[in-house]
């Protein structure tokens, strides 16, 4: 199975990118807001190579962390990688392990095509085999894989939200702090994230 590729970007879509591996150019279909580079530069990703219609489908992910809940997710009936793929662009590994651990399952419902009764049945099939990624017990080390130390406070899917956005873990802890100061410990995620967001934007 092919496992991962590593070259340069030859072209950059929304959802896909081609790398150059040899005298060749693979597209990979990447989760939407992913950042694997721009077109030009040298990258990494841990992929999974999956036989669908007749044809091979390349895809493909910064972190092992998120290759590996994409395995996860397509046991589920009826999501299919496409969905898998939304759903991991959306929100972060963190953020699906904790809808699911807190029964939330109205939470992927943001992802387009996840009506209330897949989402059900996203938080009953997932039940119990996403605790490496929940937050609550592991947040993600540098490399997106599962970490030991556990996280509370600030250190929360707040913080995986906005590293996923694409900031650093040190900055989005800082920021984090500083939108539960502002907006309290009980807002909702979405107040937090926007606050957190303008706590970010703020001059140095």
């Amino acid at each position: 199975m092919l496992d991962s590729v590593r070259g340069r970007i030859l072209g950059r879509e929304a959802d896909a990118v081609v790398v150059e591996c040899g005298a060749f150019g693979l597209r990979v279909r990447v989760p939407p807001g992913s950042d694997p580079g721009a077109r030009g530069d040298e990258t990494a990703l841990h992929c999974h190579l999956l036989l669908r219609d007749d044809q091979l489908h390349l895809y493909g992910f910064v972190a092992p962390a998120e290759r590996d809940l994409f395995r996860v997710l397509l046991t589920v009936s009826g999501l299919g990688p496409e969905k898998a793929l939304g759903l991991l662009g959306a929100m972060p590994p963190a953020s699906i392990a904790r809808a699911v651990l807190e029964k939330e399952p109205k939470r992927f419902q943001v992802v387009k095509g996840i009506g209330a009764r897949l989402a059900q049945r996203l938080a009953l099939e997932l039940d119990g085999k996403l605790d490496a990624w929940a937050v609550a017990g592991g947040g993600r080390g540098a490399d997106g894989t599962p970490s030991e130390r556990s996280e509370t406070g600030a250190d929360s899917l707040l913080v995986a939200t906005l590293v996923h956005l694409g900031y650093p873990a040190t900055t989005a802890r800082d920021a984090a702090a500083a939108a539960e100061k502002s907006e309290g410990e009980d807002a909702a995620l979405e107040t937090l994230v926007k606050a957190a967001l303008r706590e970010l934007q703020k001059p140095t």
